[in-house]
């Protein structure tokens, strides 16, 4: 089980198979609820690919990791079937503070919940590392290779 906590905002993530729940600490002991705010399903990059751990679960998050991508702060995965995927925790955030009802406990498939990235490296995906000033995002995987994605720089004004 692989967790993280954002370092912006008051949640925390359990990667749980091909979910993350998302749960929101309680104010002002941050004692966690025995329920997430929601959980989060993650999208296929490509239906049907093999995963190396469990071939009955081949899109299993491996590795969950938070940090910066410039001033962003991300949460990436990188899962079993090769994918690796990334979103901002603001979405998470906002998303959070729509749903404190609890009847929405699953996120609703129309509710927009963008992928900042998703790409996959063609093998089980393992580690993860995120380079905050570079932009980059490196991932290891069972190809024995490394694989970096840089991201566009932009000057700020």
């Amino acid at each position: 089980c692989q967790t993280g906590l954002s370092q912006v905002h008051n949640l925390y993530f359990v990667a749980y198979s091909d979910e993350i729940w998302v749960y929101q600490p309680q104010f002002p002991t941050q004692a966690l609820p025995k329920e997430p705010s929601f959980i989060f399903k993650l999208l296929l990059s490509t239906p049907g690919l093999p995963g190396y751990l469990d071939p009955q679960n081949p899109h299993g998050i491996n590795n969950l990791v938070i940090g910066f991508l410039g001033n962003e702060e991300i949460i990436a995965v990188a899962c079993d079937d090769g994918d690796v995927i990334a979103h901002y925790t603001q979405d998470f955030n906002d998303a959070v503070e729509r749903r404190q009802n609890p009847d929405f406990l699953v996120a609703p498939p129309d509710d927009p919940f963008p992928v900042f990235f998703h790409a996959n490296v063609g093998m089980s995906a393992w580690g993860l590392a995120i380079h905050t000033e570079a932009r980059m995002i490196a991932v290891s995987a069972n190809s024995e290779g490394i694989t970096v994605f840089a991201f566009a720089l932009a000057k700020g004004e």
